[in-house]
């Protein structure tokens, strides 16, 4: 059986998307977009993603200056 391309996209959702967010990109290693401004749980993983990327590229240009 050929593996067909899959991808995650998360509108809105509550508390068993998280789970089903879990499962897709932890589990089963499913891209996933996530359309911010749609409300709920999908503005929490949005934000969250853009904090993590907030601090990395901070990380990555203190490292920089001190090279």
């Amino acid at each position: 059986i050929a593996s067909v391309p899959v991808v995650h996209i998360v509108v809105e959702g509550g508390p068993n998307t998280i789970r089903t967010v879990k499962e897709a990109v932890v589990e089963n290693n499913i891209p996933t977009v996530f359309l911010g401004g749609t409300g709920r749980c999908c503005d929490l993983f949005a934000k969250a993603l853009h904090l993590y990327k907030e601090h990395y590229q901070h990380d990555e240009l203190a490292n920089e200056t001190l090279i």
